[in-house]
């Protein structure tokens, strides 16, 4: 069995950015990598001036294109890429959000910034232009929701064609947010609102399976997991969210990928810190999950997953010298990846 490949894709002080963060992967119609993150111009803070920053690859990785700006905030904060690529049309859809970089999460989740915008934009070339993006606020958040965030991670396209991007939002007067779901029946171009999940729900990653779509959030929930939910209508409406009790989560993203006749997830898989990034699989459509392969040990954080040419790709936040100063991409065959869950190998 062959080990863990990883190689790094951004770091601190790259093109002039102090630090990269939240990354996502998705893969084209053509099978190049594409990794998006969030470029931080001055610091790690959330706020401030933040582009949406992308690199790809036609080589699963080992070399990588030079890094392209998807989404400029001119100063301003352009956060939580969420790219849908659709294998019909070739076309990538990037949704994302945007807010002043002199505002803060605290301020727009109270009322006393101005609410969170929501913008859409596409590539015809696989991530090398970007049309300019347009703000679809007006059909994907309602008049009294304040803090927005798309994903952060992949979207997706249903069986079906449907366009799903997993959000999460803050509404004016309540101190906790909620996961919910916005939807597309004609390939990103008019959004609508689907359906909400309870109050402490967070940042949410969604895959289709046989049960119907499964959303998994992050939630201020007492017991340190993650909690899921499934929708039998595409997102219209979710079914009773549940306790996905083999899933810790120290209150930090994840992600879930379906991939033939399995879902992957990739978290933090502590109750306490950031750390031990592992990566999980589901036969039964996430009602239950294995041990696991552990990808980092040390300090790990935000992750995305992508499948492609029998490969189970994994880009995650690092630490070489102080933490989120690295973003890697690891890489495992599906068979090998099984092998060394069924061994017990990390």
């Amino acid at each position: 069995m062959k080990r863990i490949d990883k190689q790094t894709v951004f770091y601190s002080g790259m093109e002039g950015y102090a630090f990269f963060r939240i990354p996502v992967l998705a893969v084209s119609a053509a099978g190049r990598l594409l990794a998006f993150c969030e470029g931080r111009k001055y610091s790690r803070s959330d706020s401030g001036s933040i582009d949406i920053v992308l690199r790809s690859s036609g080589d699963g990785g080992l070399s990588w294109s030079a890094l392209s700006v998807a989404a400029e905030g001119g100063g301003n904060t352009c956060g939580n890429p969420c790219p849908i690529v659709d294998a019909i049309t070739g076309r990538i859809c990037l949704v994302f959000t945007a807010n002043l970089g002199s505002d803060r999460e605290t301020e727009i989740m109270a009322g006393k910034a101005p609410p969170r915008k929501v913008y859409r934009s596409f590539s015809a070339d696989e991530g090398a232009s970007w049309t300019e993006p347009e703000d679809i606020s007006a059909s994907a958040r309602r008049a009294n929701w304040t803090w927005y965030a798309t994903g952060p991670c992949h979207g997706l396209r249903l069986s079906n064609g449907g366009y799903i991007i997993p959000c999460n939002h803050g509404v004016l007067g309540e101190e906790k947010t909620r996961s919910h779901i916005i939807y597309s029946d004609d390939e990103g171009i008019n959004w609508q609102i689907g359906a909400e999940c309870v109050p402490g729900t967070n940042e949410a990653t969604a895959a289709e399976t046989d049960r119907g779509l499964y959303l998994n959030m992050r939630n201020t929930f007492r017991q340190h997991k993650r909690v899921a939910a499934f929708s039998a209508n595409a997102g219209e409406t979710l079914e009773e969210c549940f306790l996905a009790s083999e899933l810790p989560d120290p209150y930090c993203q994840g992600s879930v990928l379906s991939a033939g006749e399995h879902l992957f997830f990739t978290n933090a898989a502590s109750k306490a810190c950031r750390k031990n990034l592992t990566l999980r699989s589901s036969g039964d459509g996430g009602l239950t999950w294995n041990r696991g392969l552990k990808i980092c040990g040390k300090m790990s954080a935000y992750s995305d997953l992508a499948f492609n040419g029998g490969k189970i790709y994994v880009l995650y936040e690092g630490k070489t010298t102080e933490k989120y100063d690295t973003i890697f991409l690891a890489s495992i065959s599906a068979e090998d990846y099984f092998k060394r869950v069924e061994q017990q190998i990390d």
